[in-house]
């Protein structure tokens, strides 16, 4: 039978994975500065991130096989839960390595970033892909924090609460995206852990687009009726 914390071992695995067998790994040892340390951690907790986040948007699917082998739905429903709020969990630390810098340079607790002279090695298509996933990934992150936090409130109603946990599905899309743009820096393109992640982004896509799909179907019927 699959737990929740044999779920929560998995995306951990899986996550860290991703990581190891991706260039930053090897970038990281091999300059093991302040803010090369810092840019590769940004990797390792956004992949740790996203095989929950995977995990969480698989188990909203409600597969018959998935209840089997979790043993009943209300197990599924809890390890959607708890992998949700580690996914949550792991995003805020994502959000904190790369906020905090800057305050540690205001402190003089880092030293200040220095840009590398010479040519780009990112073409202008490149340059501005990453910055479109980056800066919509943001933004995601930042309407997720709203929508997990109307989640977890207990006084929510529920028409409002199945509103926003649907929000979830869209704003997962977003974040895919940002997933695969971001890679173009790191330059992970080519490498397993690469593929890893897209196998997480193609899964998790799915199951978002299936969840939707299913909404709207839902909504018609309602209508019709």
């Amino acid at each position: 039978m699959i737990t929740t914390k044999k779920l929560w071992i998995i995306g951990l695995l899986y996550g860290a994975a991703t990581f190891v067998f991706s260039p930053s790994f090897q970038n990281v040892i091999n300059n093991p500065v302040f803010w090369n340390i810092k840019e590769q951690l940004l990797y390792f907790t956004g992949s740790i991130a996203m095989a929950y986040m995977v995990i969480s948007m698989a188990l909203t699917v409600k597969s018959a096989k998935i209840s089997n082998l979790m043993g009943g739905l209300n197990k599924v429903y809890i390890a959607h839960k708890w992998i949700g709020i580690w996914a949550f969990a792991f995003s805020i630390l994502h959000w904190v390595i790369k906020e905090s810098p800057a305050v540690l340079v205001a402190l003089n607790l880092a030293p200040p970033r220095v840009r590398p002279n010479g040519a780009s090695p990112f073409s202008d298509f490149e340059k501005a892909l990453f910055d479109f996933g980056n800066n919509i990934g943001e933004i995601a992150f930042y309407i997720m924090v709203v929508v997990l936090v109307i989640s977890l409130l207990k006084k929510v109603p529920p028409h409002i609460f199945r509103r926003t946990h649907k929000a979830l599905s869209v704003l997962f899309l977003v974040i895919a995206f940002h997933s695969a743009t971001i890679q173009i820096k790191g330059q992970w393109f080519g490498s397993i852990g690469s593929v890893l992640l897209f196998v997480m982004i193609i899964i998790g896509s799915a199951a978002a687009v299936y969840n939707l799909i299913r909404l709207i179907s839902k909504s018609r019927r309602v209508k019709r009726v």
